[in-house]
Formats: structure tokens, C-alpha cells, sequence
């Protein structure tokens, strides 16, 4: 009888630890996902910076894999950039890491309710000399941080305008304008829909590189209904031994949607100083009830 009462026992025991073990283990791997996520946001050394970034976007992939997560606000993830079109058809899940001294790596996701796809950074595409003409696909990425999304019809399709940040180096940032559209379900980035009057060139995407310390306009403005954006000169930096450099000479230039789905160019937007020039932080009335990942 007391050899049966000790089978009993342990049949009971491993019945409780099967049983137990997944949700453990998924709150294991949960908590990991936060506190990883929390060691990107930290001063720590760039070594353990660097390992909490790989594991965490292993972890948040793992996430994004299950069933339903696209209804996961993810609400607690501090240092992730989630953007959704009017409709949140889609999710653009994007962030950043200091990995090595004046180096970051972007890491993006776009998911959909039925679909998950990985961005695979390419930075070398900066240097290539067709690279505002461009069509990429998401295995082919530059990687950014994007803040700003707008959405827009062109050919019939809706498509949507995107607003990123990089920081290539310690003294250049850069902001980047692309397109983001659907092809069979399929994310491709770049459309020829950045136009200018007296080029006569269509681009399917701006890239604004500058000095780091400047802070720089480039954003949807719904007040005015345009893409708002500095107008960058050439300037020495101190920091870089007299090498020239973007800077903002206070004005700025812009692009207006046109009733065939593209933008055009508007050069000088203003000729004349503005009581409270446009910059990227929302109206009150249209936030969306936090901060975007630059705390604005």
C-alpha cells in the first residue's frame, strides 16, 4: 500500500511539473523579452548591450510567431517604435541599439494580421549611386528607426509614406523619406512618387544627412497638409576638423500631394521666420496617448 501511495505521489508530481512547465517557461522567456528590451535603453557596456539585442529580437520574433499576437500592443516594449496606417491593417514594429562605439543596429519587423516579415539590414545601399531611385524588397534593407507614417493613393493603391532615423556615425545623423506598399501581400519599399517640377525627375525616396547635434524637420504636416522638411546648407563642423557638413539654415521646403497620387516638390516653403516653426512632435489633439521612441 505504501509502495502505491509513493507511485501516486510521483505520478501526481510529474502530472503538476507537465503541466506547469510551458506557462513557467513562457514567463521565463517573457520577463527575459523585458529585460532585454530595458538593457538597450541603459548605460551598460556595449558587449551587453549587444547580447541583449540578439537575444532580444530572437525573443520578439518568437512572440510575433504566436497565434493572435498581432493584437498584442506590446505596451511595455519602451524601446520599440510601433507605426499602424489608419485602418491597422499592417504594424511596422522598428528599433535600435548601441552595439559599438558609434555604431548602432536597427532591427525592423512589418506584420500583418496573417504575416510576419523580417527586414534584413543592408546599410552598403547609402552608397549606392541609384539608391533615391530604388525599389527594395524587405530582404534588401538600409535599417532605421521609423517615427512617422502617412498613408496615400497612388495608381490606384494605397501606399504609404514612412519617415525613419539613423545615425551612421558620431557626428552625421540621417532622416529618411521612403514608401512602403504591397506587392501580393509582399512589403516593398520605394515608389517613384517624390517629384520635381524643374528636374523633371521622380525619386522613390529623400534622404536628409546632417550634423548630429542639429535637430531636423521631416514629417507629414497635417495642419498644412504637406511634407515639411529643412532646407539643408553646406557648414564646418568643429567636431570634425573643419570638414563641411548639412545644417539647417532656418527655412524650409516641402512636398504637396497632387490629385495623380504624387508628391511634389515645393522649394522655399517660407521666406519668412515663423512665430513656431513645424517640428516632428504631434499636435495634442492627434497623439496617439504616448510618446514615439524619441520621448516627443
Amino acid at each position: 500500500m505504501l509502495k502505491n501511495s509513493i507511485k501516486s505521489f510521483f505520478i501526481l508530481l510529474a502530472f503538476f511539473i507537465y503541466e506547469i512547465m510551458p506557462v513557467t517557461g513562457q514567463a521565463i522567456s517573457k520577463h527575459s523579452m523585458y529585460e532585454n528590451a530595458k538593457m538597450m535603453l541603459s548605460l551598460s557596456g556595449y558587449d551587453t548591450i549587444s547580447v541583449a539585442y540578439k537575444e532580444f529580437n530572437e525573443q520578439f520574433l518568437n512572440e510575433l510567431h504566436l497565434p493572435g499576437s498581432f493584437s498584442n500592443k506590446f505596451d511595455s516594449l519602451e524601446c520599440v517604435s510601433f507605426l499602424y496606417p489608419p485602418d491597422s491593417s499592417f504594424r511596422i514594429m522598428s528599433w535600435q541599439a548601441p552595439v559599438a562605439r558609434d555604431k548602432y543596429a536597427y532591427s525592423c519587423y512589418i506584420q500583418t494580421h496573417d504575416s510576419l516579415f523580417v527586414l534584413k539590414p543592408s546599410p552598403s545601399y547609402f552608397n549606392h549611386s541609384s539608391f533615391n531611385t530604388l525599389e527594395l524588397r524587405h530582404q534588401a534593407w538600409y535599417g532605421c528607426l521609423y517615427y512617422g507614417i502617412k498613408s496615400f493613393v497612388h495608381d490606384r493603391q494605397t501606399k504609404y509614406v514612412i519617415f525613419g532615423y539613423q545615425q551612421p556615425g558620431p557626428f552625421s545623423a540621417r532622416k529618411i523619406m521612403d514608401v512602403l506598399w504591397f506587392d501580393n501581400g509582399v512589403p516593398v519599399l520605394g515608389s517613384l512618387v517624390f517629384c520635381n517640377k524643374k528636374t523633371k525627375q521622380c525619386n522613390t525616396r529623400m534622404t536628409l544627412e546632417y550634423d548630429s547635434r542639429a535637430t531636423i524637420r521631416l514629417n507629414y504636416d497635417p495642419e498644412y497638409g504637406l511634407i515639411i522638411f529643412d532646407h539643408l546648407i553646406k557648414g564646418a563642423s568643429p567636431d570634425m576638423y573643419g570638414q563641411t557638413v548639412n545644417m539647417t539654415d532656418g527655412s524650409y521646403d516641402a512636398y504637396k500631394l497632387k490629385k495623380n497620387g504624387t508628391w511634389e516638390f515645393v522649394d522655399m516653403l517660407w521666406h519668412d521666420k515663423q512665430k513656431e516653426p513645424p517640428t516632428d512632435k504631434p499636435k495634442k489633439s492627434q497623439e496617439q496617448g504616448k510618446k514615439d521612441i524619441f520621448g516627443r
